[in-house]
């Protein structure tokens, strides 16, 4: 990839992750069906790569809930941040 593409696609990233801050996400049935299956209960205490057992969880839920266009961008540009 080179520096043209890297703003629009981290465009996309925040677009796609507002999805998850937002209520889309948090209303969704599968993150409900989650929370009832003990969600809440997953240790929220940072790991050493500052995620937790529950943020880890939420991310999972959140990838496996997208529509796979989406999905797939997101699984392709993990571990990019920023850059």
């Amino acid at each position: 990839r080179d520096f043209s593409t890297a703003g629009k696609e981290n465009l996309r990233r925040e677009a796609i992750q507002e999805k998850k801050q937002k209520q889309d996400f948090l209303q969704s049935h599968a993150f409900s069906e989650a929370c009832h299956r003990g969600l809440e209960c997953l240790s929220k205490e940072p790991r050493g790569d500052s995620s937790s057992q529950y943020s880890r969880e939420v991310q999972r839920l959140f990838l496996a809930w997208l529509p796979e266009k989406d999905r797939h961008f997101m699984e392709a540009s993990e571990g990019l941040g920023n850059s």
